[in-house]
């Protein structure tokens, strides 16, 4: 297990291409993968163990609300799990960097915080 600052947050990924959660227990439902799934980060190639659904409490204007990311990639070796921006850019939900939110429909979706270097 990692002893990385934001282990137990989602960070958004703008390269990254899905979400990934590190944490078997936050998962709804899982599914298996073939031993032909993985996931490419730098220059390491790691399995994917699984694919299911994650809630996730966001900031919205109106307070904490849990929302639904669906098809996460479950790899237990992540130092951190995370929410692609273009899974979200997919659903119309985009980054507004100058305000440190995520926006849908031109109105704040939710807000972002900066930790450890990272948006959370």
């Amino acid at each position: 297990m990692s002893d990385y600052h934001l282990r137990d947050s989602f960070i958004l990924g703008s390269a990254a291409t899905l979400h990934v959660c590190n944490d078997r227990t936050r998962f709804q439902d899982i599914r298996p993968t073939s031993n032909e799934e993985f996931l490419y980060a730098g220059n390491a190639v790691t399995p994917i163990e699984g694919f299911g659904s994650v809630t996730v409490t966001i900031q919205a204007p109106e307070g904490p609300r849990p929302i639904v990311l669906k098809e996460v990639a479950y790899v237990s070796s992540f130092h951190t799990s995370v929410a692609s921006l273009d899974r979200f850019i997919a659903k119309d939900v985009y980054w507004d960097t100058k305000d440190q939110r995520l926006t849908y429909k031109d109105r704040t979706f939710c807000t972002l915080r900066r930790r450890h270097g990272q948006w959370v």
